[in-house]
This record gives structure tokens, sequence and C-alpha cells, in this order.
């Protein structure tokens, strides 16, 4: 029986399983990946959602989009809200491949966004504006900018006019 199974510190098995995907050791990694992420936080659950998703650039052998989308909601449901904002991002990234949740990154979002997080509250104003998610709402896409804004950031994404934000102008350069 292998010796994983007898071991319950999560950390020290991520960094087995980084050692035999760096050996090229798939499957061990895989299964290591597998039994850190059981054991472990939601911090590193979202590091083994990473592992198993589609890198930046080359290729990923232990590629696993359902593992990812298991993990991140896993993550979204159990984790403290900046690691549900990360976990939204990477379920959002991933909305055009196979059986990934937008629907739980956009109302990931949302709630973040009443709690206060800029950045959350910027990504369900742009889930409105283009459909993604939810339905297409400019009015409330607006709204969620405008929330963004006087959270002091992402106010870029909003057209100014004479130093106050102007919302019909910016509603015009969507149509």
């Amino acid at each position: 029986m292998d010796d994983f199974l007898f071991e319950e510190d999560s950390e020290r098995l991520f960094y087995k399983a980084e050692k035999f995907l760096e050996d090229g050791n798939y499957s061990d990694a895989e299964k290591y990946f597998k039994k850190s992420a059981e054991n472990g936080n939601s911090e590193i659950k979202l590091k083994v959602a990473e592992k198993f998703d589609m890198p930046f650039s080359g290729e990923n052998p232990i590629l696993d989009y359902t593992v990812v989308r298991y993990l991140c909601n896993e993550v979204i449901d159990d984790g403290d809200d900046d690691l549900k904002l990360m976990a939204a991002r990477r379920l959002d990234r991933n909305m055009m491949r196979e059986a990934l949740d937008i629907n739980k990154a956009y109302l990931t979002y949302r709630i973040l966004g009443n709690r206060g997080y800029k950045e959350a509250c910027m990504y369900a104003g742009y889930c409105c504006e283009i459909g993604k998610g939810t339905k297409k709402n400019i009015d409330l896409a607006v709204i969620l900018y405008e929330k963004a804004g006087e959270m002091e950031k992402m106010n870029w994404c909003i057209c100014k006019k004479e130093n106050k934000l102007d919302f019909d102008e910016y509603k015009r350069r969507l149509n």
C-alpha cells in the first residue's frame, strides 16, 4: 500500500507531488496532489487546483478541469474571502473550457463585492456588462462599476467627465 495513505501533513504531500511532477512521475504526482487537497485547507486546495489547470505556456501532463472545478467550488464554499476571490477568478478564466461553472464565479463576485472587495465588484460588473454567468444587464453593470469606483479602485473603467463619474456617457459607449 502507498505510504501517502498514512501521511497527514498536506503541505508535505503537496511538495512531494511537486517533486514527482518535476521528475516526470505524473501518476504519483497526481495521487499526491489529490491526497494533499483531500487533507488540506482551502489554500492547499487552491494550489492543487492550479497544478491541474492549464498553464499560461507549455503543456500540463496532469491537466484535469474536473479537479479544478471541484477544488475551486470547495474553496468558494469553505475558504476565506481572499481565497474565494482567487477560486472564482480561476473558474472565470476557465469558463470556455468544459464543465466549469461560471455562474458560481459570478455569484461569488457579487457576494464578495457586497463585502467590500473592489476587484470582485468590478468583475461582477464586467460579467453583467457582457452577460457572463448572468443575463446581460448594462444598468446593473454600471451600478457595480460605480460601487467599485466608490471603493477607490478600478474607476479607470468608468468614463470621467469634469472630475465626476458620468455613467450616461459610459452606457452610450458600451452600446
